[in-house]
């Protein structure tokens, strides 16, 4: 099973034997153990922009207290009502601020069929 990721090449997903999934991204491999995956919102400003600072934040935040994984751009993460440009940026951000110290889950689903 593959998945496209905005800005990123196709992922591959495949299941080690000691039943934990591997996502490659890139190259490189994050298992996704048992545990809390917990669902983020994306803040956003009072003018409805991504507030870029409080995402680091709250990413840097699940860091420090060793959540075992996120997923982001959910419905949880208003993903539906951002522009394809605005993804890819929280996505970007996401991938700055965690990459390869937790598993990350992209959503990918949107209502517009256009983008």
């Amino acid at each position: 099973m593959g998945f496209v990721v905005p800005s990123l090449p196709a992922t591959a997903v495949t299941t080690s034997r000691r039943n934990m999934v591997v996502m490659k991204v890139v190259g490189a491999r994050m298992p996704i153990k048992r545990g809390s995956m917990v669902a983020l919102v994306t803040p956003m400003k009072p003018d409805g922009a991504v507030d870029e600072v409080q995402l680091r934040a709250l990413l840097q935040w699940h860091v420090a207290c060793q959540t075992d994984g996120v997923v982001v751009l959910g419905t949880t993460g208003e993903a539906s009502t951002l522009s394809f440009e605005e993804r890819a940026r929280v996505l970007d951000i996401t991938a700055e601020e965690i990459k390869g110290k937790i598993p990350i889950v992209v959503g990918t689903g949107t209502i517009d069929p256009r983008t």
